[in-house]
Order: C-alpha cells, then sequence, then structure tokens
C-alpha cells in the first residue's frame, strides 16, 4: 500500500502530466498558425522544442522507457504538422481518459510520436532556411 507521500507525488506527477499534455496542443495551433503565415521560423523552432520537452516530460511521468517506433517520417511539412496535430490530440485524450494510478500504452506511443515528429519538423524548417 502506498503511503501518503507517494498518493500525493503520483497525483501531482499526473497533473503536471494533464497540463503538459493541454500545453503540447496549444503550442500545436500555435505552430500552424506561424506556418501558415510563412515567417517567424526561428518562433517554430522554438515551438518545437518546447513540444518535444513536453512530450519527454509526459512519457517520463508515464513511466516509460525508450519506445521510439521507427516509422516513416512525412516527407512535408505539412504532412507532419498534420501528424503531430493529431498525435497531441489523441495524446490529450488518453490523458483525460487515465488516473494518477494507471499508465497507457497509448501515451507512450503518442508520446514518442510527438516526439519524432518534432524532431523531424524542425529538421525541416532548418532545411528550407538554409536553401
Amino acid at each position: 500500500m502506498l503511503d501518503r507521500a507517494a498518493i500525493e507525488m503520483r497525483q501531482s506527477d499526473f497533473r503536471r502530466a494533464v497540463t503538459a499534455s493541454e500545453q503540447i496542443l496549444k503550442q500545436v495551433s500555435q505552430l500552424q498558425e506561424k506556418m501558415a503565415s510563412g515567417r517567424s521560423r526561428r518562433q517554430s523552432e522554438d515551438l518545437l522544442t518546447e513540444i518535444e520537452k513536453l512530450a519527454k516530460r509526459i512519457k517520463s511521468l508515464s513511466g516509460a522507457g525508450s519506445l521510439e517506433q521507427e516509422e516513416r517520417l512525412p516527407e512535408s511539412p505539412q504532412q507532419a504538422l498534420e501528424q503531430l496535430k493529431v498525435s497531441a490530440e489523441a495524446l490529450h485524450q488518453a490523458m483525460k481518459k487515465l488516473n494518477a494510478y494507471a499508465i497507457s500504452v497509448e501515451v507512450i506511443i503518442r508520446s514518442d510520436q510527438i516526439i519524432r515528429l518534432s524532431r523531424a519538423l524542425r529538421q525541416m524548417i532548418r532545411g528550407e532556411s538554409g536553401s
């Protein structure tokens, strides 16, 4: 049986993970706006870095190790951004279904997808600015 401090810590970690999933959703929306305008590549890179950090935090708070799957990455920034949005929405929905004492494979997989997509999209943006 868990003692009071362990229970409070687990609940606190869970609240932080839910908050991080909400922040990812907001930042993906901001990223879509920035990329649609075609300006602010530096700000887009910063948003992607923050999205990746938040996804790593969720993955860590979920107790996951490295599960990164080697899926084929999208070829265009628009496809990557759309997949990032879908993954962020799915992650947030999965987080809302959980409680502080459950571990979800879907949360871990979606976190991995967000990490991979944010890295890939950041590289695509850097490649465009280098051209």
